[in-house]
């Protein structure tokens, strides 16, 4: 996966830029000791509308792995309301 992403060379291109173009709800899903996702771009994502964060505190990068039950259920939350 990895090889593929630097392959197709845009890995490193931005997207905080494209953000005004989510015009739908968006859920963010967010690991306490996760480094990937900066402080800014949590404030990016969240200024738009119909925008959540879900924090998980006992969690870094592989939440869906390191919290598989909680995030079915928030992701099952989010997409039922």
């Amino acid at each position: 996966h990895q090889q593929k992403l630097f392959a197709e060379g845009s890995v490193f291109q931005p997207l905080l830029p494209r953000l005004p173009e989510l015009t739908k709800p968006a859920l963010m899903i967010h690991g306490a000791f996760d480094r990937v996702t900066a402080p800014d771009q949590m404030a990016a994502f969240r200024s738009g509308p119909a925008r959540q964060v879900a924090l998980f505190e006992n969690s870094a990068h592989f939440v869906h792995f390191e919290e598989q039950e909680r995030v079915a259920r928030v992701v099952a939350d989010f997409v039922t309301s």
